[in-house]
């Protein structure tokens, strides 16, 4: 580095904030600023931000042209002493952003780089906020083009870097030093430098790489104690504790200690308040500033976990003396021995050095316990982070095979924010209609039964969705965790409901049933919170509403333990960010029976379905209220969510051992008939019998299942619940990972909940589809569901039928898709889906295409159908009675152009059956060059032609064989294996080589004739095995399947979910498109395939134009009767969708 442009760096950002070190290093940044310091800071403050801003003075103005004039302002703003840098940030974005848009002076700005100070605080934050306008060009009068803004295209977006004395400068440094240095050699900086100086993912990348070392370095540790200490091995192997396991949770214990001493609760002295604490408490505590010791995990770690933070100890005023200061109660289970190891039985003692290079490497990172927001986003480590380690610290094969693929924020919000207008558009426009009904009980009562209103309920709109829509967004833009009192730009519907609407925001019930490391219950969590904050009518702060929607609103299951623990972590560490008692630190709520572990798909466990039980103690034909159950459940189920309920809040080691005692023996009393009645069965003792069930129900063992109306009964007893939400596991039908066995265990489950709607579903079946299903089954009646998944389904043969289950049993608000790729794996391209769950409202289906960014835009589902089409979402719908046959991905994907020329083709295509199928899909060795043959002497009348890797119009020559094992003896099948080479056995197939080849991972497009009569390697294969097709038909399908047309519809029927932009076409997709048609021009035909037969095959873009193709497409375009132009408008889609899709996987 540079040393001076490093000393600037360090001189200004590792330090309290200082005037004018600020602006050596903004004037070494912005070459040729303009210094700007008008009215000494005095400037005015407009009413809405007084409570939080109480000055600011503009440093500078900087200027560069990149065609047009861009400015950027250099800003310091100091805020009120009761408004730090942490608090009421959407605040200080949207002060700026007011300044930036022209509110101040008339001009609009595009960017500030701001200093947000307070005083006498230590730390700052320097911030990057970016505009982002709509503008159009207009010529003067001299000819020079000028630009006009026409209006804030989205909320302002913030940037910001945690600096000062308390803060590491590590990522700021690595950062600004790359602007400054191209500064310094000339260069003028553009707000595309500054955009990626504050890049996140940069500091993301490198830590989920220092992370997962630091992972195996602990891991490889903790194998050397176990292998070698006999009392460890055993003290774990009788725990059922695992080292990969033991590993990630200590981890996750020191990185949740990071966030904790940036509050100051750690290393406080005796008798201050909890904040003034040391916020270096880690790395001071290992570098024996506060106590000595001789092993840092043994003498330390063990005891603060386990004693000082899991520990209520009562009157010391939280003083742990071992360690000489303050440490905070904080319970939830966190900082338990993991499965009750005997930590106080033995000694473990981890080498010191793992813990230095964590210390080490963690010092470098700013960590933030605020969750960065769609419109703000801190360069440190925050909570969202911990969900992409989980994802990270996995292998590839096993991330691939669990389907995991961790969520991006834009999409978590967008889904959120959706799937909250559409439940608040049903749940406050509700209306219920009185009626009397006998007493009954309810569940969780804690009074005398009274007599139960039932009532019916009739939709009344009293609030439309589109003002519920800027509800939610406008809430989202103006949100702050202290304000109290509705926001004044709501409408005015909003404003005379705010108290239905927030019961409604109190009542909900959310679940993602594949909750990973918790993105969309956190995602979910905090948009309640914000709209009840901007409510306002509870006067009650962002902490105690955060505590009552963890407690009551969220619940999630999962079948990875790994994926749990995160998740409960990120749900304390957003607590953490709100709880402002700096007298009493309250413990973090017991989330074992929120956020559980489990397999969602199943609810059966040896032998015996828990729903089914719960279900038998349910009286039949009653009318259920939402507070009532059933009165045969009162003794059992009742106590067991009871005793849920109180485990959750209650704190003291021993309680929460014998309430979970309690809810054990519960769930055994329930099941005891089955038990017994399976001892008898299986010839067990019903020792034996029973022990399975308490292993289940004190979760000491992998829960392969989940009983749903069990563990969350309280759920069940208002219907379901009021939106799913999540990203379910892309597992394919073909994954060797998605097992023969989950298949059948999946389709079994299904038929025992739909009975024959099973049709609709089969082994085929991708994993995702089971979860949609699922959802459909936890959901009430008006339910939301929202799923990101592979976007396969809408293609698929398995996903037609699937979709027609869905048309009966949904509403559809929307399939949603966009111009960009959300994940890094090749073959992961997703739309997201809203439906609304057990209901047939109509059979419309709605579909929006975005051409930005989630986080770019405003426009929802809510109000797409009012603004139609825009330069930011396309947007359609469909009449699904009219298209009964055609698969969603052809719809959604075509054009009305399309769809039109789509039916001509059909009235038009030969009735004659096609056989099409797939090539043979072998290994490597099996496929054996010409030379390799030969080397080997193989007889010619065992060489069997192979088409392999080729992109060819015609397939007369090959270099590849296979050798057919029957025209060999044994010593000449020895010779070849030898080589590192396979013979096949063809009595082990019934496959025929295809008359006609087609590729299925399409980069280019072709339909090869195969007049050699090869086998195919794993392509899409027309056969003639019956010999129904003549000559002539042959060539006319070779015809057709070059024309533009057919590629076209491939283009438009394929799953664009392969690396580098390929198209995936599968053999399949053809079964339903029109192919054969008598053209009457074999003459031109052959003439054409002998012209192109042995070249290869150009780009599908460049081969569009060749002279060749051009004759294809008029012989096709000819037969059908387009007009020219719709051969124009057919070459025209077919570019942009190649182009698209290329542009697409690089997004």
């Amino acid at each position: 580095m540079n040393d001076l442009n490093k000393t600037i760096i360090e001189e200004t950002f590792a330090h309290a904030y200082d005037r004018n070190t600020f602006r050596r290093f903004i004037r070494e940044l912005l070459s040729g600023i303009e210094d700007r310091d008008l009215n000494g800071g005095n400037h005015r403050i407009a009413e809405q931000f007084v409570d939080y801003i109480d000055s600011y003075r503009r440093i500078g103005k900087y200027t560069y042209n990149d065609g047009f004039e861009k400015i950027i302002d250099v800003l310091e703003v100091k805020l009120k002493k009761n408004s730090s840098v942490d608090k009421a940030r959407a605040m200080q974005r949207n002060f700026v952003a007011r300044y930036l848009n022209g509110s101040y002076g008339g001009q609009h700005k595009d960017a500030a780089l701001v200093a947000f100070i307070s005083e006498n605080s230590p730390d700052w934050r320097f911030s990057f906020i970016k505009m982002d306008y709509k503008s159009s060009i207009i010529t003067k009068e001299d000819g020079t083009k000028k630009r006009v803004i026409e209006k804030e295209l989205t909320p302002a977006k913030r940037f910001s870097f945690l600096v000062g004395e308390n803060e590491y400068i590590h990522t700021a440094q690595k950062q600004l030093y790359e602007c400054l240095q191209k500064s310094s050699q000339g260069t003028r900086i553009t707000l595309e430098d500054l955009v990626e100086a504050f890049d996140i993912e940069k500091v993301s990348k490198e830590f989920f790489a220092e992370y997962k070392k630091l992972y195996l370095q602990l891991r490889d540790e903790l194998k050397r104690i176990y292998d070698y200490d006999k009392k460890i091995h055993k003290d774990f192997d009788e725990h059922n504790i695992k080292i990969d396991d033991f590993a990630k949770k200590t981890l996750g214990q020191i990185v949740f200690l990071y966030f904790v001493q940036k509050k100051g609760w750690l290393g406080v002295k005796a008798n201050e308040n909890w904040g003034t604490g040391d916020k270096k408490f880690l790395t001071n505590l290992f570098n024996k500033k506060y106590v000595e010791y001789s092993n840092f995990f043994n003498d330390i770690l063990e005891p603060l976990f386990y004693r000082a933070l899991a520990r209520d100890r009562g009157n010391e005023n939280d003083n742990f003396a071992p360690l000489g200061c303050r440490i905070p109660f904080l319970n939830g289970g966190l900082f338990e021995p993991i499965n009750g190891y005997g930590y106080a039985q033995t000694d473990l003692t981890i080498d010191n050095s793992v813990f230095a290079e964590i210390f080490k490497v963690f010092d470098l990172y700013n960590f933030t316990v605020k969750e960065d927001e769609p419109l703000e986003k801190e360069v440190a480590i925050d909570p969202e982070m911990l969900g992409k380690v989980f994802e990270n610290l996995l292998p590839e094969n096993e991330r691939k095979g669990n389907g995991a693929f961790y969520t991006p924020r834009e999409i978590v919000h967008y889904m959120c924010q959706e799937s909250l207008i559409n439940y608040l558009y049903n749940a406050v426009n509700m209306q219920k209609v009185e009626q009397k009904e006998p007493r009954q009980k309810v569940l969780f009562s804690r009074k005398k039964a009274k007599q139960t209103d039932l009532s019916l309920e009739k939709f009344e709109e009293i609030i439309s969705r589109d003002d519920i829509g800027v509800f939610i967004n406008l809430g989202d833009s103006t949100y702050t965790n202290s304000r109290q009192g509705i926001v004044e730009d709501f409408p005015d519907s909003i404003k005379k409901y705010a108290n239905k609407i927030n019961q409604a925001l109190k009542n909900v019930k959310i679940c993602d049933p594949a909750i990973g490391s918790g993105a969309f219950p956190v995602g979910m969590m905090n948009e309640l919170v914000r709209a009840r904050m901007a409510l306002g009518v509870e006067n009650k702060s962002a902490y105690e509403i955060k505590r009552e929607i963890i407690e009551n609103n969220l619940y999630g299951v999962d079948l990875d333990e790994g994926a749990i623990e995160i998740a409960k972590l990120r749900f304390w560490l957003s607590l953490i960010v709100d709880e402002e008692d700096v007298k009493n630190i309250k413990p973090l709520p017991n989330l074992d029976y929120k956020v559980m572990q489990g397999n969602s798909l199943l609810t059966e466990y040896e032998g015996i379905d828990f729903d089914d039980i719960v279900e038998e103690y349910k009286p039949k034909n009653v009318q259920l209220d939402f507070d009532y159950f059933g009165t045969q459940s009162d003794d059992i189920i009742t106590k067991i969510n009871n005793d849920m309920y109180e485990y959750i809040k209650t704190s003291h080691e021993t309680d929460k051992r014998l309430i979970k005692e309690r809810i054990e023996n519960s769930i055994v009393e329930l099941v005891k008939n089955k038990i017994s009645e399976k001892a008898t069965l299986g010839g067990i003792s019903w020792e034996k019998a029973e022990q399975s069930i308490r292993d289940f129900a004190q979760n000491r063992k992998h829960r392969n299942f989940f009983p749903w109306k069990l563990f969350f009964a309280d759920v069940f007893m208002s219907g379901g619940f009021d939106i799913v939400i999540g990203n379910p596991p892309y597992l394919e039908a073909r994954s060797p990972e998605y097992t023969e066995d989950m298949k059948i265990n999946n389709l079994t489950a299904v038929k025992k909940r739909i009975g024959s709607d099973v049709k609709y579903f089969s082994k085929g079946c991708d994993l995702l589809i089971f979860f949609f299903e699922l959802s459909l089954h936890i959901l009430k009646k008006n339910g939301i569901n929202a799923f990101i998944t592979q976007n396969s389904w809408l293609d698929t043969d398995y996903g037609k039928k699937f979709q027609e289950y869905i048309a009966n049993h949904t509403e559809i608000l929307g399939i949603v898709d966009s111009d960009y790729k959300y994940f890094d794996g090749p073959n992961i391209n997703t739309v997201i889906s809203f439906f609304e769950g057990n209901v047939n409202k109509s059979k419309i289906l709605p579909f929006a295409y975005y051409h930005v960014n989630f986080e770019k835009t405003s426009v929802t589902l809510s109000n797409l159908s009012s603004i139609k089409n825009s330069t930011l979402v396309s947007y359609k719908k469909y009449d699904l009675t009219q298209y009964k046959d055609i698969k969603w991905g052809i719809l959604l994907y075509s054009t009305d152009s399309f769809l039109r020329i789509f039916n001509i083709l059909r009235s038009k295509e030969s009735t004659k059956s096609i056989k099409i199928g797939q090539g043979l899909n072998l290994s490597k060795s099996q496929i054996i060059h010409t030379k390799d043959l030969l080397n080997l002497n193989v007889p010619k009348k065992a060489w069997i032609p192979f088409y392999s890797k080729r992109a060819s119009f015609g397939i007369e020559q090959t270099d590849t064989w296979l050798v057919d094992c029957n025209q060999l003896e044994n010593n000449k099948i020895a010779d070849i294996k030898s080589y590192g080479l396979e013979v096949y056995d063809f009595n082990k197939t019934s496959k025929k080589p295809p008359v006609l080849i087609l590729p299925r991972g399409i980069g280019r497009h072709f339909c090869a004739l195969n007049v050699l009569t090869a086998y195919s390697d794993s392509y899409v294969d027309i056969y003639n095995d019956d010999n129904m097709l003549s000559s002539e038909d042959i060539l006319n399908l070779w015809c057709f399947l070059n024309s533009s047309i057919a590629w076209l519809i491939r283009e438009i029927s394929g799953r664009k979910n392969l690396g580098g932009g390929m198209l995936k076409a599968e053999a399949t997709d053809l079964k339903s498109f029109p192919l054969l048609f008598n053209f009457n021009k074999q003459e031109e035909i052959l003439q054409i395939y002998e012209t192109i037969k042995k070249r290869e095959v150009s780009d599908t873009i460049n081969e569009i134009e060749t002279k060749e193709h051009k004759l294809i497409d008029e012989i096709v375009f000819e037969y059908i009767g387009l007009s020219i132009q719709d051969r124009k408008f057919i070459i025209e889609e077919l570019k942009n969708k190649i182009t698209s899709r290329s542009i697409k996987s690089k997004t």
